[in-house]
C-alpha cells in the first residue's frame, strides 16, 4: 500500500492568474477616483435633497472600495502557497478573452444605447455575455432578457432614472 506524497507545491508570486487581481484592482480604483472627481463638481440641489451627484459617487466610492479588497487579495495570494497547476495557459486566455468582451459590450453599449435603446442594446449585450459563459441559447435568452426587464424597471419605475428608449419611443 502506497500513499500519495504532498502534491507538489510552487509560488504563487508572478504567477498571471495573481497579477489579474493587480490588473484588475488598479484598474477599478483609478476608474471610481475618476468618477468622483467628474461628480464633485455636480451641482446641489437648493432644497437640501439629494443632487445628481449622488449615484455616481455612490458607485465611484463603491469602485474604490472593490478596487483595494481586490489589491488586498493581491497581496495576501503573494505569500500563499498553491499546488501546481498544469495546462494553465488555456485557463488565462479565457479569462483575457471574457475581459475583452465585457469591454467590448461596455463600449457596444455606449454607441448604440441613444439609437437601439435600453432595452434592445441591454438585452443583446446580456444574452451575448451569457451566451459566452456556455449556457444554452434559450437559457442565454431567457436570462438575458429577464435580467434587463428587472434592471429596467428598478432603474426606470422604482428610482425614477430616464432611460434612452431609442427607435422605439
Amino acid at each position: 500500500m502506497t500513499f500519495d506524497t504532498a502534491p507538489e507545491v510552487e509560488e504563487s508570486v508572478g504567477k498571471p492568474e495573481n497579477s489579474y487581481d493587480l490588473a484588475s484592482g488598479v484598474v477599478v480604483v483609478v476608474f471610481g477616483s475618476a468618477i468622483l472627481l467628474a461628480v464633485r463638481d455636480y451641482p446641489t440641489l437648493p432644497s437640501g435633497e439629494l443632487g445628481p451627484s449622488l449615484f455616481p459617487g455612490i458607485i465611484g466610492g463603491l469602485m474604490i472600495l472593490m478596487g483595494v479588497l481586490l489589491l488586498g487579495r493581491w497581496f495576501k495570494a503573494r505569500k500563499t502557497v498553491r499546488p501546481a497547476k498544469e495546462k494553465g495557459e488555456a485557463v488565462v486566455w479565457s479569462r483575457w478573452i471574457n475581459a475583452g468582451l465585457i469591454i467590448g459590450a461596455v463600449i457596444f453599449y455606449l454607441l448604440a444605447v441613444d439609437f437601439l435603446g435600453f432595452l434592445t442594446t441591454v438585452s443583446v449585450m446580456t444574452v451575448g455575455l451569457i451566451f459566452r459563459l456556455g449556457t444554452k441559447w434559450w437559457v442565454a435568452i431567457t436570462a438575458g432578457v429577464l435580467t434587463t426587464l428587472v434592471v429596467w424597471l428598478i432603474f426606470n419605475k422604482v428610482l425614477l432614472v430616464p432611460l434612452p428608449l431609442g427607435f422605439w419611443g
